[in-house]
């Protein structure tokens, strides 16, 4: 697990070093989806309690940079408005991450 928030956890899919290796890239993924309750409501519920089949692709994703500055792990997410399309992610990290 990478972090908790309030509708559930986020795991790891890959990491790397940036290319000046003054950082490193995680790429995660929800470990929950989001199901429509009785009450007509989305609620998210994690993976393990879903009755049906979970593509992972169809799951939330986002990528994260870590730096450490100041004796302080600073974490933020790469790019505004937080989640995007995996496949533009993966082309993110692999942007972030691989040398020439």
């Amino acid at each position: 697990v990478f972090f908790r928030n309030h509708n559930g956890e986020y795991v790891v899919v890959k990491s790397a070093y940036s290319k000046d290796k003054q950082s490193i890239f995680v790429l995660t993924r929800a470990n929950y989806k989001w199901v429509m309750n009785k009450e007509n409501e989305q609620i998210p519920v994690p993976i393990s309690d879903v009755q049906e089949q979970v593509h992972i692709s169809d799951l939330l994703h986002s990528l994260s940079e870590i730096t450490f500055k100041d004796n302080l792990f600073i974490h933020s997410m790469v790019e505004s408005g937080f989640f995007h399309p995996k496949e533009e992610l993966e082309e993110m990290f692999l942007d972030y991450t691989q040398t020439a």
